[in-house]
């Protein structure tokens, strides 16, 4: 838990212990936003369990592959969070398949149209 109450970055040197506090909290946030995107939107969302990486943003996203193929589509969500005057900067990465991202979007379309009816 000192990570999240003492000031400093993660650092590839962190404990085992401090990778599954953060990949827990990241777990927690997950779950909370798909949540919050499946009532929005009207859909379920299914989700691996999150990984915790402690590398630049584009040498993440160049090491996603499934199979042989490299990923396409993916949607990257911004998060701060300030605990105790320290600050965790961080996102979360939906890998989406061509068929599941045209659903998403569909469904953005859709909520977007509910929202702005009269």
């Amino acid at each position: 838990m000192s990570l999240l109450a003492d000031a400093g970055a993660p650092t590839a040197q962190m404990g085992a212990s401090a990778r599954e506090v953060l990949a827990e909290v990241g777990n927690i946030l997950l779950n909370a936003c798909l949540g919050v995107f499946g009532d929005l939107l009207q859909v379920r969302f299914t989700f691996a369990v999150p990984r915790l990486h402690l590398d630049s943003l584009g040498s993440m996203l160049d090491s996603l592959v499934i199979g042989d193929d490299e990923i396409r589509h993916a949607l990257l969500v911004g998060a701060r969070f300030r605990v105790r005057a320290s600050e965790v900067t961080g996102c979360m990465v939906l890998v989406l398949g061509v068929s599941s991202l045209d659903l998403f979007v569909q469904a953005i379309e859709e909520w977007a149209e509910r929202i702005t009816r009269p």
